[in-house]
């Protein structure tokens, strides 16, 4: 299983690329994007999101009114 640990809006998160969703998420936001924008795209295509204590988060907290997604660059707002 690939993993990858990121960290955005200061707390650290754990994405795995078992169903190519990880993949398909650089895709999508592009290599240069910010971890949030990285987090709130794998978080529309459904993917398993752990925090730091690999508990999981449920999908949907990062999709929001403000998220917009554009080739290459992203504004996630999480709800707090």
């Amino acid at each position: 299983m690939q993993e990858i640990k990121l960290k955005a809006w200061g707390e650290e998160f754990i994405l795995n690329n078992n169903s190519g969703k990880l993949d398909r998420t650089t895709q999508e936001v592009g290599d240069k994007a910010s971890p949030e924008a990285l987090l709130g795209v794998y978080d529309k295509l459904a993917g398993l999101i752990l925090d730091k204590d690999k508990k999981i988060v449920s999908n949907g907290i990062f999709l929001g009114p403000l998220f917009s997604v554009e080739r290459g660059t992203a504004e996630v707002h999480k709800d707090t």
